[in-house]
């Protein structure tokens, strides 16, 4: 069998893997070797070629975090956020799987790794394709990961269908591995993204959550106050008053309520809300 060069038009390897074939890819990372990730057969056969211990999970490469929700139960919310901040990038997030993923790809467990690659030619090919990518490196087991194609054709020249040259590999490590699959959350490998830059965002993430919270609590205390402001309304015979003395009964019951001598009622096209 003869490895097919891919250029820039990533068809032929679409066309390859619709077909069961194995396709070397490129990422900013390192580059993966790729098959259909939901084909057992398929992930089968990338063990063989690589050599790779069956206790080995392998990840998936997917086309945007749409995936998650698709191939993983349980899903935290540190998740989508943690997805939406680095995603395409090189981070990998560890969830429960659906019972979908083949169990040789999870390794007997109940996790899977995802991940949305930046680079151009393999994110494209992710759209196209209507599965998700089982992708570990491109390399036998216990060698060094490529950067190159050349370097992949070295290993698995005759051996796998196709390999598209992206050129070198822009980071040149693997991602780095975050388990979300239970707490506390941990990473499982570190790679190209530095977990201060994790920990940065997830805190980020918890003042976000806790601001939003406050400002919740906020606006509950606000429409509690509204409520009472028309209960006492009703009770009075305001039906004769022109609009200017409408507004100014509301701001009195307003600072009352509020003990806010700035409150002000909200006054639009003649309505009072």
């Amino acid at each position: 069998m003869k490895t097919l060069l891919i250029g820039g038009d990533i068809t032929p390897a679409a066309e390859l893997l619709r077909e069961g074939g194995l396709v070397a890819v490129p990422t900013e990372t390192v580059y993966g070797l790729a098959g259909n990730g939901l084909d057992a057969s398929v992930i089968e056969r990338i063990y063989e070629v690589k050599g790779r211990p069956a206790v080995k999970p392998i990840s998936l490469m997917v086309a945007n975090s749409d995936a998650i929700a698709d191939l993983c139960e349980t899903v935290p919310q540190a998740a989508r956020d943690l997805a939406e901040r680095f995603w395409p990038g090189p981070l990998t997030l560890v969830l429960k799987a659906k019972a979908r993923i083949p169990e040789i790809l999870r390794a007997g467990g109940e996790t899977v790794g995802l991940r949305c690659p930046r680079q151009q030619q393999t994110l494209q090919l992710l759209q196209e394709l209507p599965f998700p990518l089982a992708v570990p490196s491109a390399n036998p087991s216990g060698l060094p990961s490529p950067k190159t194609a050349g370097e992949v054709l070295r290993y698995f020249d005759s051996t796998i269908e196709g390999v598209i040259d992206g050129g070198p590999c822009e980071l040149g490590l693997e991602s780095t591995v975050l388990d979300l699959s239970r707490t506390p959350y941990r990473i499982l490998r570190q790679g190209s993204l530095p977990a201060e830059e994790i920990a940065a965002a997830m805190l980020q993430r918890q003042q976000a959550s806790a601001i939003i919270a406050a400002r919740a609590k906020i606006v509950d205390g606000a429409v509690s106050m509204v409520k009472m402001a028309i209960d006492k309304l009703n009770d009075e015979d305001i039906v004769d008053l022109d609009e200017e003395r409408k507004a100014q009964r509301v701001s009195n019951l307003l600072v009352v309520l509020c003990g806010n001598k700035d409150a002000q009622p909200i006054v639009n096209s003649g309505s009072i809300y």
